[in-house]
């Protein structure tokens, strides 16, 4: 449950419910208040691989009365085999280009979130590995050629990885769109075209 301070009173304002598995997150729902009654806003199912690593997230978010596709991630993990090798898993920040584009009325947008190294250091038969990771705070929204914002695809904590989202663009007219992904002071913006 997340209140908010307003006029010296805790008001309502958000409520996640999550459903677990074997002790892993499979359903969020978030639903906000609007002053009388609760109304669904999103939520998200997770699956796993058999290793427990998350698989996909499938985001939905609720239009017209109904749960509506609005983001698939797909995971990737490399499973580490060898400890006698350094291998930086992903090093950069990277937003690449949609595919397709030009599309209608549906694209990917495949982007990396850094800051995992795997390191092996050797001394005297001794190797130790250590793990660096970091989450995130990732926003990737779409632009139109005005600037105005015409959609939200994340907007949260990410762990290092890749990720893979959809975008739907079906209520958008065609034409020119620009999509910017942000973490802390570091944006990267690609163009995207529309035609309907």
């Amino acid at each position: 449950m997340r209140e908010l301070w307003s006029n010296n009173n805790w008001i309502y304002f958000q409520q996640t419910t999550n459903t677990y598995s074997n002790a892993l997150l499979i359903h969020y729902k978030l639903a906000e208040y609007n002053g009388s009654q609760w109304f669904n806003k999103n939520q998200t199912s997770i699956s796993y691989d058999a290793n427990g690593n998350k698989d996909t997230e499938i985001y939905q978010s609720w239009v017209n009365n109904d749960w509506l596709n609005t983001n698939k991630f797909i995971y990737s993990h490399t499973l580490i085999t060898d400890a006698d090798t350094e291998i930086n898993l992903l090093s950069e920040f990277k937003l690449e280009q949609n595919y397709p584009n030009p599309f209608n009325p549906t694209t990917k947008i495949k982007f990396s979130v850094p800051n995992v190294i795997l390191r092996q250091a050797q001394d005297d038969n001794d190797v130790t590995l250590s793990l660096s990771e970091s989450d995130q705070m990732i926003t990737l929204k779409v632009y139109d050629i005005l600037g105005n914002e015409v959609a939200t695809l994340v907007d949260e904590y990410k762990e290092a990885g890749t990720y893979e989202i959809e975008f739907n663009a079906s209520k958008l007219s065609s034409g020119t769109y620009f999509y910017r992904l942000t973490a802390g002071e570091i944006s990267e913006t690609q163009k995207l075209v529309l035609i309907k």
